[in-house]
């Protein structure tokens, strides 16, 4: 297992930018220059990978090592929803449930504001929220902006840190 100080002597993290470089030259890798690719995954995410010794890490996991040395025990998030900026002020540890909290509208979002869409049934706007794994019902609206005040407000109090309004 790759320990912080062999990690320090053959790639260097800079927290304001989230680059990795490279601290010596070997092979086709040159010292100062850029470590590691981005690389996409099945569902779309375009994280930034490095390969130590024949091994490839996530360099968000890497940047959590490399500051703290101390592996993240389980996912991390990207603040900021960019899965390549790996900023130390846009990295943190987090649980799957907070990782899901974080997360884009969907693309097929018609109202604009995540968890509000219109109920053909209630002919209102359906405000909804997902806490601990479990879609939950907030109530039906006559105005988008109330639902979507309604919303943020509940959303912060569930989401803390994590609560993402869908921007």
């Amino acid at each position: 297992m790759l320990t912080q100080s062999e990690l320090k002597e053959i790639v260097h993290y800079d927290p304001d930018t989230g680059a990795f470089t490279w601290v010596k030259s070997s092979g086709n890798r040159r010292a100062g220059s850029r470590a590691g690719s981005i690389n996409g995954t099945a569902e779309g995410k375009k994280y930034r990978r490095v390969s130590i010794n024949k091994t490839l890490y996530l360099e968000h996991r890497l940047a959590i090592f490399w500051m703290t040395g101390e592996w993240p025990t389980e996912q991390v998030d990207h603040e900021n929803r960019i899965e390549w900026d790996n900023r130390w002020l846009n990295i943190r540890p987090a649980i799957p449930e907070e990782n899901m909290c974080n997360r884009r509208l969907f693309s097929n979002n018609k109202s604009g504001i995540k968890g509000v869409h219109w109920s053909k049934q209630q002919k209102k706007w359906a405000a909804q929220i997902n806490v601990r794994g479990k879609q939950r019902l907030l109530g039906h609206f006559r105005d988008l902006d109330a639902a979507t005040q309604f919303i943020g407000v509940i959303r912060a109090m569930f989401h803390g840190e994590f609560a993402c309004h869908g921007g």
